[in-house]
């Protein structure tokens, strides 16, 4: 099984904002990615997971699938 690409959260968070104008999907897609296994962070986020709020009410509805791992 192939790793992860390991990156700095500055750099995910930078490339992830060159595909989305929508600083909540940004925000929702980071997580996604670094929750979920698909990127690793190092730097010194290294290991990290991001910690969602209680109430996903900061996002809209349709990307609390995303946010909560059950979608790809």
């Amino acid at each position: 099984m192939p790793t992860a690409p390991a990156c700095t959260l500055l750099e995910l968070v930078t490339r992830v904002n060159e595909v989305t104008n929508d600083d909540t999907e940004a925000v929702a897609a980071v997580v996604h990615l670094v929750n979920s296994g698909r990127v690793r962070l190092r730097g010194t986020f290294a290991g990290a997971r991001i910690k969602l709020p209680a109430s996903l009410a900061l996002f809209p509805p349709r990307l609390w699938p995303v946010l909560l791992g059950l979608q790809a």
